[in-house]
């Protein structure tokens, strides 16, 4: 957890002339609440997009075969091979890290935060790899937490 972040909520509250610690919980709590809320209204988003696109797919719509094209995946050369589980492994130590600092998360604000729209098949595939091994596991609600063999996460090495 960034002890910057809770200074500065801190402060924002006492701005707000929300002093005590139990009204600052409660405005964590409430922001926390919003958050959720509209991180449910973009899943409804996105599986709605999803079922659009199976629309297109049904049509076998040209917008639907450039997407299918675009993921197909070629033969590579061995050193495009070992650049891609170089990514793979920084990608799953990336994940590793915002999980150890941000705590519990859903999927698609991991994949916000660590990859991009480009490399979101790369940090899902991360994701599972590392839901597979027990390093990462889902609390009742979804969000991916610790799992059981947390302790054996890649981790990066300096040399």
């Amino acid at each position: 957890m960034s002890s910057d972040f809770v200074a500065d909520f801190i402060t924002e509250c006492i701005k707000k002339n929300i002093l005590d610690s139990d009204s600052i919980c409660n405005e964590a709590i409430r922001q926390s609440q919003e958050i959720d809320a509209e991180l449910a209204r973009l899943d409804k988003l996105r599986y709605r997009q999803i079922q659009l696109r199976n629309v297109l797919k049904s049509f076998n719509h040209e917008s639907v075969r450039k997407i299918r094209s675009s993921r197909i995946v070629t033969e590579r050369p061995q050193d495009k091979l070992n650049e891609s589980i170089d990514l793979f492994i920084d990608m799953k130590i990336k994940i590793c890290n915002y999980i150890e600092e941000n705590g519990p998360a859903t999927s698609r604000v991991i994949m916000d935060a660590v990859g991009n729209l480009q490399r979101d098949e790369v940090t899902y595939g991360a994701i599972k790899s590392l839901s597979e091994h027990g390093i990462i596991d889902r609390d009742e609600l979804g969000n991916v937490i610790k799992g059981v063999n947390w302790d054996k996460r890649p981790i990066k090495v300096e040399t």
